[in-house]
């Protein structure tokens, strides 16, 4: 039986580094954490923040697939690529404030309907790229949900308010609390500006159809969590009950904890919004916070990625307790107000044809008391203002319908991208459709088809100058949090890394970038590369005893004769052990990765 191998092509080389291939905007993690291992903090920060326009957002709340495709994980746990951003952020970012305005190129002008992740990449992308581009936002400040929905301890306010201010300093005109509306709508737009991209968001929360939704203390978590970041008075009561299992019921929990009971959020007349609500609220939450979910804890959307399992874990250790595997059948009210919720268990979640349509079980009903219920179970956009004559297809889910590969709508000149097009979903997947919609209007006003070929660079290393730190391979995880005391209560925040914690954690990234290269006409067969890999991924192969996985491949080992040497990418750590030991040169090492044009 024959072992089947491919041959990458040049450009699979350069995107090789799996955490760079997970980012929606291929961020050079992997170089960025390098820089920062060898103290070279500005350079990082200029990696991280070069193809990313809210890197010091996601340097805070990414949900960090960069870290769920480490693998670093192969031995033992992803390297803390989130952290080590904020880290090079919390140095450099102030600088932001210093920027330069870009100089219109183009006469056309571009207009972003909302202000959150997807707008303000957008805005960014096409102002860089010579355009004249206006921001309407239906709130009284950039963000969307950066500002309504995140919780201050989670991300301060002041952070957002950089953002912005880069924006504004690069030249994007910002029209704060213009919502668009029946009177003021695309086809107003359209007069004036050449091109539109929606990124209005999904700010309205879910219902549920169950009994008792409409009693006085059922709240939905956007609007509960819009209240805690403006800094008004919400009255929860002792026992607190959050539905859902996603990253927004845990904020919701955590949240609740720390600001909930009967004054809990400052009142608005105290002049008290954003941050100093995080500052001024010292008083405890509600003492009993209560999770529950449709889901196993196997399949809790929370802990679908690293970052989520563990502020899962966090979570926990705050008090706050979790029931899985129930739904809600009723909320129990006494005089129209919430006192409990009745649950019952979860049959299956999917029907037959792998439909979401969750089924329960009679007779395994039992109650919880509660004196707040918060509906964390999802949210929509708010699309009334695009009319049928507008020409904006509106799908089943309440989304507006798009081009996948450009984010055009149904109608010319109008592109759509975010929670807007596809459901709630990441800040960087949002910031990724900004970007993307940014070139797509670029195309369109410029009569352009096709989008600028990524360029591969290759730089080879000294010859047995590649060295890793000693024993990074035994390094352990940390990511760095600090537990405070609120009122008592025991709760976690996030923090910066010190430099010797984030040099040490750095250390541990396996450079999955840097690639080891073989050129067979040097080689002499001694096979001491294959023997000194400490994990085994180096093995050398008859050609005759191998079988292609692509034509390009299979016609080489057709038309060649004599040794292969495979290597088993998954298992290589980068330790250049194979090179320093090759007595020809025959083995090397190089930085292999890419770079758009556009």
């Amino acid at each position: 039986m024959k072992l089947k191998v491919r041959i990458p092509s040049l450009e699979e080389w350069a995107r090789s580094a799996p955490c760079e291939r997970a980012c929606p905007v291929h961020t050079s993690s992997g170089r960025y954490v390098r820089a920062i291992a060898e103290g070279r903090y500005e350079e990082a920060y200029e990696l991280a923040r070069r193809p990313n326009p809210l890197a010091s957002v996601c340097a805070r709340v990414c949900a960090a697939p960069c870290e769920d495709r480490c693998r670093r994980a192969v031995l033992d746990s992803p390297v803390t690529i989130r952290s080590l951003k904020w880290f090079v952020c919390d140095l450099f970012e102030e600088r932001e404030k210093r920027l330069l305005p870009c100089a219109p190129k183009y006469p056309e002008k571009v207009a972003v309907v909302g202000g959150g992740p997807a707008g303000m990449a957008c805005a960014e992308e096409l102002v860089r790229l010579g355009y004249r581009v206006t921001i309407f936002e239906a709130g009284e400040r950039l963000g969307g949900a950066l500002w309504k929905f995140i919780p201050p301890f989670r991300l301060s306010r002041e952070v957002v308010d950089l953002e912005a201010e880069r924006l504004q300093k690069l030249g994007v005109e910002i029209r704060t609390d213009t919502p668009l509306s029946e009177d003021f709508g695309l086809a107003e737009l359209k007069k004036e500006y050449q091109a539109v991209f929606i990124a209005c968001g999904a700010n309205q929360g879910l219902e549920l159809a169950i009994e008792g939704r409409d009693a006085e203390g059922v709240y939905k978590a956007v609007d509960f969590l819009f209240a805690v970041n403006q800094g008004l008075k919400v009255e929860l009561g002792q026992r607190v009950v959050v539905i859902g299992g996603g990253n927004v019921a845990v904020d919701v929990a955590r949240t609740v904890l720390r600001y909930g009971k009967e004054r809990a959020f400052p009142s608005r007349e105290e002049g008290l919004t954003g941050v100093d609500v995080a500052r001024a609220a010292k008083i405890a939450g509600a003492k009993e916070v209560l999770m529950a979910c449709l889901e196993s804890w196997e399949e809790m959307p929370a802990r679908k990625t690293q970052q989520g399992r563990e502020e899962m874990e966090e979570t926990l250790a705050e008090g706050i307790k979790l029931l899985t595997g129930v739904g809600p059948k009723r909320i129990l009210t006494q005089e129209g107000k919430v006192r409990g919720v009745e649950f019952w268990e979860v049959e299956r979640l999917f029907d037959e044809k792998g439909r979401f349509n969750p089924t329960f079980k009679p007779g395994t009903e039992r109650q919880v008391e509660a004196d707040t219920v918060i509906l964390a179970i999802g949210q929509r956009p708010d699309l009334s203002f695009i009319k049928e004559e507008d020409g904006v297809e509106i799908t089943p889910r309440g989304t507006i319908k798009v081009d996948p590969e450009t984010l055009a709508t149904t109608a010319p000149g109008v592109y759509a991208g975010g929670d807007a097009a596809f459901g709630p979903g990441i800040i960087i997947k949002a910031v990724a459709d900004g970007q993307k919609a940014a070139r797509s209007i670029h195309r369109y006003l410029r009569q352009e088809e096709t989008e600028k070929p990524v360029k591969v660079q290759i730089h080879r290393l000294p010859p047995k100058g590649w060295r890793k730190e000693l024993a990074y391979e035994k390094i352990p995880r940390f990511r760095p949090e600090e537990e405070e005391r609120w009122n008592g209560e025991r709760v976690f925040r996030e923090r910066v890394f010190t430099e010797e914690e984030a040099r040490e954690q750095a250390e541990r990234c396996l450079d999955c970038y840097i690639q080891t290269v073989y050129e067979a006409e040097l080689c002499v067969f001694c096979r001491a590369c294959e023997e000194i890999c400490p994990q085994q991924c180096l093995r050398f192969c008859r050609l005759e005893d191998l079988e292609g996985e692509n034509p390009a491949t299979q016609n080489y080992l057709e038309n060649n004769s004599g040794i292969a040497l495979l290597k088993n990418e998954d298992l290589c750590i980068r330790c250049a052990l194979c090179a320093r030991v090759c007595p020809t040169g025959a083995m090397g090492m190089e930085k292999i990765f890419a770079t758009s044009e556009a």
